[in-house]
């Protein structure tokens, strides 16, 4: 429940054990080896290399310009490839680049472009009303309350009044959103895959004492409150842009204006094949791709299951979408949402 860190001995231990001091310009033994990865000395500086030796992931000791030594992190999901921690509370990064040298590194900060959320458009757009809420940015400040945030937002199915579509947030979209609307310097790895955690529900609880769990102590009782009130929180916030967590009426509504478009574009003049399009395979029946498990029978089955079951097998919305594509009827982000719109009919 609670974050346990491992004590500045552990960590010693842990490195020598999995990251070897190995010497400058010495090959390192690579994968075969077992170890996950190796440590050069560089001046007062140590620089942790990948498996194979050949590519630097954390520095401890790299000088800023003004002599400060940080430790900085080779960082994925930002122009700038490293960064170092500004400030714990509230979390804070400074991206930059670093030059390593044998007798020591330096990191030079560096300037991240702005973050643009994307143009608001006919259709709804979740992170567009997230952005203009200035009032959540400001609070998505608390590092904690972004991590909820992003508890609530992942593998989330979303549903805006008078909207024609189901905004599903997976695990890594939701992480780049949370950190884009931040603004503090995260990328979407702070977050993805295991941050951010949810309340518990009574069927966890039950779960847990079932399985021979202890009962919640008070403190972790006291942080199980507090995360049911930011959820209500991020649910009042959510309904006063117009958002709400996708129902099953409302997956159904958006499965008929999905057939809609569909048959509305069908309506449009041929065209050639545009380029991007000659790139776009025909889709495959799943019967070609693995067998098909049934949770009813279907003998079982109304008739509208029946027909939604023979429309996911002969694959008939994809390979009108697939014809749309081939006869320049589409352009490709038409495509490439209406491939998810798609997947998400029930």
């Amino acid at each position: 429940m609670a974050e346990e860190r491992l004590s500045p001995v552990e960590v010693s231990r842990h490195l020598d054990r999995y990251y070897p001091f190995v010497d400058q310009g010495a090959e390192a033994p690579g994968p075969q080896s077992g170890k996950s990865g190796w440590r050069t000395r560089h001046g007062d500086a140590v620089v942790m290399w990948s498996r194979t030796g050949k590519r630097p992931v954390k520095v401890w000791g790299a000088l800023l310009p003004e002599g400060t030594a940080v430790d900085t992190t080779a960082t994925m999901g930002s122009s700038l490839p490293w960064r170092h921690l500004l400030s714990e509370h509230p979390r804070r990064w400074q991206h930059g680049t670093v030059e390593i040298r044998p007798d020591g590194v330096s990191f030079a900060p560096g300037e991240l472009p702005p973050y643009q959320p994307p143009p608001a458009g006919d259709t709804p757009d979740l992170e567009v009303d997230l952005a203009q809420d200035q009032a959540l940015r400001s609070r998505l400040a608390d590092e904690n309350f972004a991590d909820i945030l992003y508890a609530y937002l992942k593998n989330g199915e979303f549903w805006k009044e008078g909207g024609d579509r189901v905004t599903v947030i997976g695990l890594s979209s939701g992480g780049g959103l949370v950190a884009n609307l931040r603004g503090h310097g995260d990328t979407y790895l702070d977050y993805y895959p295991y941050g951010g955690a949810a309340p518990l529900t009574e069927a966890m609880l039950e779960m847990r004492r079932r399985a021979g769990h202890p009962e919640l102590t008070p403190e972790q009782a006291a942080v199980q409150a507090e995360r049911v009130v930011q959820f209500e929180e991020i649910t009042t916030i959510l309904r006063a842009l117009g958002w709400r967590r996708a129902t099953a009426d409302d997956k159904l509504t958006a499965a008929a204006y999905t057939r809609r478009d569909l048959a509305a574009w069908e309506e449009r003049p041929a065209a050639e094949t545009p380029e991007w399009a000659t790139k776009v395979r025909p889709p495959t029946p799943p019967s070609q791709r693995g067998v098909m498990v049934l949770r009813t029978p279907l003998s079982q089955m109304s008739d509208q299951e029946r027909q939604r079951h023979e429309e996911i097998v002969s694959q008939t919305l994809q390979k009108r979408l697939y014809a749309l594509a081939i006869s320049g009827r589409i352009a490709e982000p038409e495509y490439r949402s209406m491939i998810g719109r798609i997947n998400q009919i029930p």
